[in-house]
């Protein structure tokens, strides 16, 4: 008994993740499918989440102009990004509203709504940030750090998130779609089996160790690039030169 066998009993490691990649690339492939997902759910939704959040900053009684501070109105903007967010899961995934119905405190409907988004919706990275790539709390927190921060930059800031979070949020749906097949096995046998994949086209891993700790999604990137004969440099990939005669 290993623990490949407990898993998969006798099937074939190399079969499931063929299987896998091909599931993966039919998703992939579909235009159609992601356009789809785009038009009628991201859009839509995000759409309605942003209306419903310039329309409450509009409240002068409220906030004011856009020339005016608003470092002593987090709570009220809190609640702002929490009516926003709850327009956003009522289109998008309304079990997230009914997870959370129950709640009375605002602050904890704002923590577990930027969470959800954050985390589930955008899936959020360290890389993502490092791109300026930001969760609508994190603007907040940037901005109530700022006694000069106006109502016109929160709006400016909120709005320049548009197009990247829309286009984060279907990227990482039609990724976890393709995905879904490599969830019974583990990283390291996808990585075996790209490497394999990498030597058939003549492509040498010069870091192995390094290569066996990728994840899944950076395998897949790596086997894209290849399969596209595009530069695989920068995760230490090199073409194997042929010997001269």
């Amino acid at each position: 008994m290993t623990l490949d066998k407990f898993l998969h009993g006798d099937k074939n490691i190399e079969k499931i993740i063929g299987e896998a990649y091909d599931h993966h690339d039919k998703i992939m492939d579909d235009k159609q499918g992601h356009a789809d997902l785009y038009n009628t759910v991201v859009k839509p939704a995000h759409e309605s989440m942003m209306s419903t959040i310039n329309k409450k900053l509009a409240d002068k009684d409220l906030f004011g102009k856009d020339t005016d501070k608003i470092h002593k109105k987090e709570k009220e903007i809190k609640a702002v990004i929490a009516d926003g967010l709850k327009e956003f899961f009522k289109k998008a995934k309304p079990g997230i509203l009914d997870s959370i119905k129950d709640e009375k405190d605002p602050d904890e409907v704002y923590k577990a709504l930027t969470h959800f988004y954050n985390t589930q919706v955008l899936k959020l990275t360290q890389e993502d940030t490092q791109k300026g790539i930001l969760g609508l709390n994190h603007i907040l927190e940037l901005g109530m750090n700022d006694k000069d921060y106006t109502l016109g930059r929160l709006k400016m800031d909120l709005d320049s998130t548009t197009g990247m979070h829309k286009q984060q949020i279907t990227d990482t749906y039609i990724n976890r779609k393709a995905n879904i097949k490599f969830t019974d096995v583990d990283d390291h046998d996808v990585a075996k089996y790209v490497h394999k994949k990498l030597t058939d086209r003549n492509l040498s891993v010069d870091k192995i160790g390094s290569f066996y700790t990728h994840n899944i999604e950076t395998l897949n990137k790596i086997r894209s690039t290849a399969v596209n004969n595009n530069s695989l440099k920068q995760y230490d990939i090199s073409e194997v030169k042929k010997p001269k005669k």
